[in-house]
């Protein structure tokens, strides 16, 4: 039976693992970066030769630093890489901001939110890096349309070619459900409906319950 942990749990996990002195913190978002471009790849082994577009997706908190090594990395492969940043880079965690600083001397950073992203061309794959197991409260707001709109075409469009972070942005992972006004609603509306969720170390509760096995598409560990 697979091991599954709630976002607590995995929190103090990597908390642990840091404070083992064995890895970084900075060191556990490269492994992560690799291993969500090494999944894309065998996901989508068309993708492993020629030069594609990603846009890339990042939250103000770890899990952007997450999308910020993936840009990065699917840069150095020849991608087209563009880049919607969420936050000002000097309230980001230390390590993401390192790696947001990274990306930088490669290339910019956009406000993210729904008109930017109509603004720029569409791209072949599109990578979710808003909010992982850190989510406290429903977005709200700019981040609350981006969402809807990721929903909302997600059948015919961006089903096929968007890949989560350890989670569908908005996606409750101890419950399966989005999170709205201090109570369990459901998700269908407000949470992206992804083709590959790539989570890290073991899957979380919330993965498979609720609404999460429809919007995380194939779970790849």
């Amino acid at each position: 039976m697979t091991e599954l942990v709630t976002s607590a749990e995995m929190q103090a996990i990597e908390r642990d693992a840091i404070a083992s002195g064995e890895v970084t913190g900075i060191g556990l978002m490269e492994t992560a970066g690799r291993g969500v471009v090494g999944e894309i790849l065998r996901r989508w082994p068309e993708f492993s030769e020629g030069a594609h577009s990603v846009t890339v997706l990042c939250g103000p908190g770890n899990n952007g630093g997450d999308g910020y090594v993936i840009a990065r990395l699917l840069r150095t492969r020849g991608w087209r890489v563009r880049v919607l940043g969420m936050g000002e880079a000097g309230a980001m965690p230390p390590d993401a901001h390192a790696n947001r600083e990274r990306w930088q001397t490669m290339g910019e950073v956009e406000p993210l939110n729904l008109e930017v992203l109509r603004e720029g061309p569409e791209s072949d794959l599109y990578i979710d890096a808003i909010f992982g197991t850190g989510l406290t409260r429903a977005p709200e707001g700019d981040l609350l349309d981006l969402l809807r709109h990721f929903a909302g075409r997600g059948g015919a469009h961006y089903a096929t070619r968007l890949v989560a972070v350890d989670a569908p942005s908005g996606l409750d992972l101890d419950t399966g459900r989005m999170l709205a006004g201090g109570k369990a609603e459901p998700s269908s509306a407000t949470v992206p409906l992804c083709a590959l969720t790539v989570t890290f170390e073991v899957p979380k509760v919330g993965h498979f319950l609720a609404e999460g096995p429809a919007c995380c598409g194939r779970i790849a560990v």
